[in-house]
């Protein structure tokens, strides 16, 4: 690739850049592509700190985010390269919540795990799901997607008593005990 797509900080190409100048019609094929992420119940908005085009580049995904209206999600910033940034790099950054992490090196990598399980214990909401006998099968697949906290047998099935986040409570609604 040549350099009118790359970061002069990094021998990686530039997926802002290389995105603004695609034609409309591959920009769009990509927003559809994005669109699939439209179930996330947190959005983790990694960034480049070393990249002296950082300012920039996340104007344009704040851009996108809003056009989504993924900007009612929660987010957390990752601020990824601090083994190759700048010092002063880190003071540029007024976004919250944030990390700091470095991918070659696993530094911040603990601390962006912890704030995903604080961020996605904050959305979690208790429940009651009723799976009659024909579906308790189901149960299993829920346990692998969320924390159920207690199964009751019941006359002719099984309630459960579990933590979906949003989008998960999307997909089982049709058990939810009103």
């Amino acid at each position: 690739m040549g350099d009118e797509f790359s970061d002069s900080n990094s021998s990686h190409p530039d997926t802002v850049g290389f995105i603004r100048k695609l034609p409309p019609q591959l920009i769009e094929a990509f927003k559809a592509t994005l669109e699939e992420s439209a179930e996330a119940d947190i959005l983790l908005y990694v960034v480049d700190i070393s990249s002296s085009s950082m300012i920039r580049h996340m104007e344009v995904v704040d851009e996108l985010i809003k056009e989504f209206s993924w900007d009612q999600k929660p987010v957390i910033y990752v601020f990824n390269k601090i083994d190759t940034a700048s010092v002063d790099a880190r003071f540029k950054v007024k976004h919250f919540p944030r990390v700091f992490v470095s991918a070659l090196t696993g530094e911040g990598l603990d601390t962006l795990k912890d704030l995903m399980v604080q961020k996605i214990c904050e959305l979690q909401m208790d429940v009651q799901l009723y799976f009659p006998r024909l579906e308790e099968h189901r149960i299993f697949d829920l346990s692998r997607e969320t924390r159920i906290i207690r199964k009751e047998p019941a006359t002719e099935g099984t309630v459960c008593y579990a933590q979906p986040t949003p989008s998960l409570m999307n997909r089982w609604k049709d058990y939810l005990v009103k």
